[in-house]
């Protein structure tokens, strides 16, 4: 689901929604695990179109072109691939478990970020965002009565 929302509606948008500019620069000068070991991969994964529906060729073809207000997304799209692999491939598809070699905290960032910018975290990832153990029931959200 994550995923397709990422490719259908993220970035699909002509704009960025305000928070993309600054999740990628914290990124970039935070320099976390899966952006560090993940982040020059990003354009040559499968991933990469799958995610934003177009090629990283295609991006650098429209990097001249695109508007100010969608350059954000085209920034966003190695980073936001990076963490789909970290969190999807080999061990990092247990980034649920605690014990996980995904680095947790920093995968809930990112989910957290992408709630803030509209996607509605399933209750798995919720508990990923919230630093909590996921025990397959649903939790209560901190803001949540």
């Amino acid at each position: 689901m994550r995923k397709r929302w990422l490719a259908d509606v993220l970035f699909a948008r002509r704009t960025a929604p305000r928070e993309v500019a600054q999740f990628v620069a914290r990124q970039l000068l935070a320099m976390p695990e899966p952006v560090r070991t993940g982040l020059s991969m990003a354009p040559g994964r499968m991933s990469f179109s799958e995610i934003t529906r177009q090629d990283a060729g295609k991006w650098l073809e429209i990097c001249d072109t695109t508007a100010g207000a969608r350059l954000p997304l085209l920034m966003l799209a190695p980073v936001a691939v990076t963490y789909e692999h970290a969190m999807t491939q080999n061990e990092g598809r247990h980034t649920w478990r605690t014990d996980s070699p995904c680095p947790r905290g920093q995968a809930g960032e990112y989910l957290a970020f992408l709630a803030s910018i509209g996607h509605t975290l399933t209750p798995i990832e919720q508990a990923v965002a919230d630093g909590i153990p996921w025990t397959g029931a649903p939790h209560r959200h901190a803001d949540q009565p």
